[in-house]
């Protein structure tokens, strides 16, 4: 729930939350913390939000023309098609997290 009393809800099996949720077990409960902060108002809710603190790890990191890439077509985000990964480099502590909510009806997302 937002705190303007807004229902937030998703896919758990088929979405890309769910493939985020599955990779990364705390992020559901600091997406609810995060959540529960806001009013949600509008049709379409997409930000990053700096939460002050490290909230888990990203692997979007800065690649040049001496990282091994490849591509990889992600669980649950087909329609993105195939996107490039770097098997060069780490994952980087992140303080992020990216929201897209769609209003459903007057009360939920």
């Amino acid at each position: 729930m937002s705190a303007n009393g807004k229902s937030v809800v998703f896919d758990p099996i088929n979405s890309h939350t769910a493939t985020h949720f599955m990779d990364a077990p705390t992020l559901r409960a600091i997406t609810q913390e995060l959540l529960s902060s806001m009013s949600l108002n509008g049709d379409l809710i997409a930000k990053d939000v700096d939460m002050g603190r490290v909230v888990g790890d990203s692997d979007v990191v800065e690649v040049d023309d001496k990282d091994d890439i490849v591509y990889a077509m992600r669980k649950n985000r087909e329609d993105q098609g195939y996107v490039p990964f770097t098997k060069s480099r780490l994952p980087q502590s992140s303080s992020k997290i990216s929201i897209y909510l769609v209003e459903k009806s007057d009360e939920t997302y």
